[in-house]
């Protein structure tokens, strides 16, 4: 977006993994790399896009501001309201833009929406009702923004600034929270929601905000009104559907109406063009030295929202989770020669269901330091909720899982191949499992549990399935037969020595 803008020149990349800025840096043709925003040269920049994690952005912002460089910086604006505040201060001392990167309010259906709602069309709104979620798929490079000290909460702080800025976009007022459940156990949020009231010049709207980084929602803003129900999609940029008896679904069979917003005189609108229309925003307000669209001011209040939620914070209630975590009634014997310490064992797959819950009971109920192992950031997203240590690694990497298992009693290896094509999947399963069974032998590890399938069972042998049943999966079923290999594999590092 910024290498292809008529009015801006990259001029450098700034990351702590040089390498990964290099690379990107040679395809864009970008000809300086520094690892620290600090190793700028003074007057070297005219602005910068500040994309770090969010904890980041508040000490980062006014150090640049204070050397007189403008700021567009990524949502989140800040972690608390008080970093909120401090950055406004610290751009208008200085005399410099500061800009925020929440696009969704030049989409046109939100534009569109603010005028339905400010014109009053369907008269007064009555409730307001928001619900995003579903499977947390961002591609993170690391895990900084899945930790508290890092991304400063969960999917309020994420997905939750978003909303409650197109709220208070669309619908000015003040937005005072009643109450707030979250999943978090320790650690940040997959799931929440928030009940508040929106006072605006005219009335008092209730609100009701629900998050989720695990389950399918709704994914619209509903506000009900006096004559009609609006309703914004999450994934329609054009669009707001209107269903004009007041309520949600008709009952009369009257259909709802969709209303579609385009901007005059332009091609059809393609998402990226809010991206863009956020800097064109920041590059305006820098020549007529004013504050953008976007700017900081017009989101703090978004900051103090997000911790009036955190401050009055209960707990949401999952049975499903809670369910065996209590310690049991009769403590574990300690084997001979095991260690005193608090063990540690390493759970491999444990951004998986079977994997992430392993760890969760070990923890809890069991007492055990369970080392979450995982491959990818974004597979970490429920078991940030905890306290506890995430590792990234490859099970394929006899490298990854020696520092992996160092210091662990105990290995719990729940990975197993889902990658396309069906070969690099049995890559995972097969030699996945003997590379980690290896590499815990050689380290010593006291334990080695795999969790398999009776899927390497022959299954038409009738109800019972025994340690009888032949080992015998379809030689269509390319899962069984990789987990029967896997078995095998096993067999020959026990034979080893494990």
């Amino acid at each position: 977006m910024i290498a292809g803008h008529d009015r801006l020149e990259l001029v450098a990349l700034i990351d702590r993994d040089e390498a990964r800025a290099r690379d990107l840096a040679n395809a864009y043709q970008v000809p300086q790399v520094l690892t620290d925003v600090d190793k700028l040269a003074s007057g070297s920049v005219d602005g910068v896009v500040l994309a770090t994690p969010p904890a980041h952005h508040a000490p980062a912002t006014i150090a640049l501001t204070d050397r007189g460089v403008h700021v567009f910086v990524e949502k989140p604006m800040a972690t608390t309201h008080a970093d909120a505040e401090a950055m406004v201060a610290a751009a208008d001392r200085a005399g410099v833009t500061l800009g925020v990167g929440l696009y969704r309010r030049f989409l046109p259906s939100v534009q569109l929406f603010k005028a339905l709602v400010e014109r009053r069309e369907f008269g007064a709104p009555l409730s307001i009702d928001i619900e995003e979620g579903g499977s947390y798929g961002w591609d993170l490079a690391t895990l900084a923004v899945l930790t508290r000290a890092g991304g400063g909460g969960g999917v309020l702080m994420d997905i939750g600034t978003h909303l409650i800025d197109e709220l208070l976009f669309m619908i000015p007022g003040r937005l005072d929270v009643r109450r707030f459940e979250d999943n978090a156990r320790g650690g940040i949020e997959t799931d929440c929601v928030m009940h508040g009231d929106l006072t605006t010049a005219h009335e008092n709207v209730p609100v009701r905000l629900e998050l989720s980084r695990t389950r399918d929602l709704r994914n619209s803003i509903r506000v009900t009104c006096e004559h009609a129900t609006l309703e914004l999609g999450r994934a329609d940029f054009t669009h707001v559907r209107i269903n004009r008896t007041g309520g949600v679904a008709a009952s009369d069979g009257q259909r709802a109406i969709a209303f579609m917003a385009q901007w005059a005189q332009a091609d059809e609108f393609v998402g990226y063009q809010a991206f863009r229309d956020q800097l064109d925003d920041w590059l305006a307000a820098i020549d007529r030295k004013a504050d953008p669209v976007l700017s900081g001011r017009s989101v703090v209040p978004v900051t103090k929202v997000i911790e009036d939620c955190y401050r009055v914070r209960t707990a949401i209630d999952e049975p499903w989770t809670d369910a065996n975590l209590k310690a049991p009634a009769t403590p574990m014997v300690r084997p001979p020669g095991a260690p005193a310490r608090r063990r540690r064992v390493l759970v491999t797959g444990a951004g998986g269901f079977v994997g992430g819950r392993a760890v969760e009971i070990l923890r809890e109920r069991y007492g055990w330091d369970a080392i979450a192992l995982v491959k990818s950031p974004r597979s970490a997203a429920r078991l940030a909720r905890w306290t506890g240590e995430i590792v990234l690694g490859d099970v394929c990497s006899a490298d990854d899982m020696a520092r992996a298992v160092q210091g662990c009693d105990a290995v719990v290896h729940c990975a197993v191949g889902t990658i396309w094509p069906p070969e690099a999947s049995r890559a995972v399963t097969v030699e996945g499992t003997r590379t980690v069974a290896e590499t815990a032998r050689k380290a010593g590890v006291r334990r080695f549990v795999h969790i398999s399938t009776l899927f390497v069972h022959r299954r038409d042998g009738g109800d019972t399935l025994d340690e009888s049943t032949p080992l015998d999966p379809p030689a269509s079923d390319d899962y069984g037969q990789a987990k029967l290999a896997a078995e095998r594999a096993l067999e020959g590092v026990a034979k080893a020595g494990l």
